[in-house]
């Protein structure tokens, strides 16, 4: 638990970081930095909480995307300059080979773990979030419009305690769990809804239908960035895209890539070795994904499934499908919700880690941290203790800057069982991938920022580029004009690449990236239409939703 308020802390401070410092620092001082930094904790907190008014006070401003981005920054600003996390990275990379200084360095960031652990607990114990919210409740109405004087509901969602499995099971729903095995040896766990809580023959299916699908088209549902399989099954039976396919007559089968919750094994290493963690997405791509499709394919004895992608689950789609084309001719339809291969044009705060990623990836080596931002109790924490009826503009706050703001489509009930699952995990070196596309602009693999290294894995200099217009699968696209992380820029750029295969793409107003898959319309703007288009591909008549 601690490691992770710690990595929080550091995601905070240093997503708005510009450029470090030139001043050179002497690494065997971070332990008394750090020191220094915990005599100064109330410093911190009114540096925070003045960055909180300070946004609150610009109720009429921050309506408009600018300012609320300006707002938003100014505040992570106070935070930064609190906990001095440049000069912190500086040290490091200055100062890594220094051994002494090293063992120093080490012995000061642990004990500046435990110190966090504390201070967070601490300050969760003694803080009134109630009266805290109070204070800035007329501020939310404005910025939000939402009504937060209703009565609050105290007794705990059973469902942020639920894991997946548990999740389909207590909305009727069948449920089986897999194992696939990848060719380097990660255990991902797998999610099956054989079907939905009709039997077939209460589908309204024609007989002749019924005589050429004797069993069930299969569809995959691939989660994104530090997501899980619970994004497809979040929300109610009817809201849910995992729920809804099984209703309509699909053999649902839930993905979950390495290192997240339900993908935590491994035949040789455990998640506390380094080795373990020595992936990026490219590795999503080239081995989970078709593993994952080979054991479906070989369970249900079909020759081919219908792919269903959001986020990192289309990137990893765009990567395998367009270079691998064994895979690609078992894919009979892909479908991508904000689809991502581009990164350039991002306004997700998650652009200002590319600027540091070096000497972030060197603070979590010396923390002995490879895993970013785990499901575990903390999460669970924050979700059914702070994300609360009382406080879900401060939760909501935290997506929108991540994702892009609008408040319309998320179900504020449902954020302590959001957050409950996610985040879900991922890797250090797979979020240095993410902060390598913000700057380069290219549609690439890991750069391991050295020739000897990248020729070793590559045979090249620099990393390759995908060809992602060698895409050869029918692929249907849903994108927004708002959402930060697949930005319409980027995703432009990627329809200019795939357009021989796409056959069809709808652009939503004022969605955000997690929209497509929690958005309390996303069934009546994109869900029903899936099916439509799956049905067409299946040679089906299209139930009309709901089902």
């Amino acid at each position: 638990m601690g490691k992770n308020c710690l990595q929080l802390c550091i995601l905070i401070a240093i997503l708005n970081v510009g450029i470090f410092p030139s001043s050179v620092y002497t690494f065997q001082n971070v332990g008394k930095l750090f020191d220094d930094i915990w005599d100064k904790k109330d410093d911190t907190i009114k540096n925070i909480a003045n960055g909180i008014k300070k946004t609150m006070k610009s109720v009429d401003k921050i309506k408009e995307f600018n300012q609320i981005q300006k707002d938003v920054m100014e505040s992570i600003d106070d935070v930064k300059d609190a906990f001095k996390i440049d000069a912190i990275a500086k040290k490091i990379q200055n100062n890594k080979n220094d051994g002494e200084a090293f063992k120093h360095g080490k012995k000061g960031l642990k004990s500046t773990i435990k110190k966090t652990h504390e201070f967070l607990e601490e300050m969760v114990n003694e803080v009134d979030l109630q009266e805290i919210w109070k204070q800035f409740n007329y501020a939310g109405q404005a910025i939000f419009g939402t009504n937060t004087n209703a009565e609050s509901n105290d007794a705990l969602d059973p469902e942020v305690h639920m894991n997946a499995s548990e999740l389909i099971l207590s909305k009727g729903y069948p449920c089986e769990e897999y194992t696939v095995q990848t060719d380097d040896g990660f255990l991902l766990g797998v999610q099956r809804i054989p079907h939905g809580r009709k039997t077939r023959d209460q589908y309204s299916r024609s007989e002749e239908e019924m005589s050429q699908h004797h069993s069930r088209p299969v569809v995959l549902l691939q989660h994104g960035l530090l997501c899980s399989s619970t994004n497809w099954i979040a929300n109610l039976a009817n809201e849910s895209l995992g729920f809804l396919l099984a209703d309509a007559g699909y053999d649902v089968w839930l993905g979950n890539s390495r290192g997240n919750t339900y993908s935590r094994k491994h035949v040789k290493y455990t998640p506390d070795q380094a080795e373990f963690w020595a992936w990026s997405w490219d590795q999503m791509g080239e081995l989970d994904l078709p593993a994952t499709i080979d054991f479906i394919l070989d369970h249900t004895g079909q020759k081919q499934l219908h792919y269903v992608g959001h986020s990192q689950g289309t990137m990893i789609a765009f990567a395998q499908f367009s270079s691998n084309q064994t895979t690609a001719q078992k894919v009979k339809s892909f479908t991508a919700l904000a689809p991502v291969a581009y990164l350039s044009n991002m306004k997700s705060v998650l652009r200002y880690f590319s600027y540091i990623y070096p000497e972030i990836k060197e603070l979590f080596y010396l923390l002995g941290v490879k895993d970013f931002l785990p499901s575990n109790e903390l999460m669970h924490f924050l979700a059914s203790k702070v994300c609360t009826r009382e406080t879900e503009i401060f939760c909501s706050s935290f997506l929108f800057i991540i994702c892009g703001f609008d408040s319309q489509q998320l179900n504020m009930t449902r954020l302590p069982v959001y957050l409950s699952h996610t985040p879900a995990g991922t890797s250090v070196q797979n979020m240095v991938h993410y902060a390598q596309m913000v700057r380069s602009g290219l549609f690439q693999k890991y750069d391991y920022m050295s020739v000897k290294e990248n020729q070793k894995h590559y045979h090249q200099d620099s990393p390759p580029v995908y060809d992602a217009s060698k895409l050869n699968v029918p692929t249907y696209i849903w994108y927004s004009n708002n959402d930060w992380l697949a930005d319409p820029q980027d995703v432009q750029i990627l329809l200019d690449d795939i357009h021989q295969t796409v056959r069809y793409v709808r652009e939503l107003e004022k969605w955000n990236h997690l929209d497509f898959i929690w958005g309390m319309d996303a069934p009546q703007e994109v869900y029903y239409d899936i099916i439509k288009f799956l049905d067409n591909e299946e040679g089906m008549s299209y139930i009309n939703g709901p089902f």
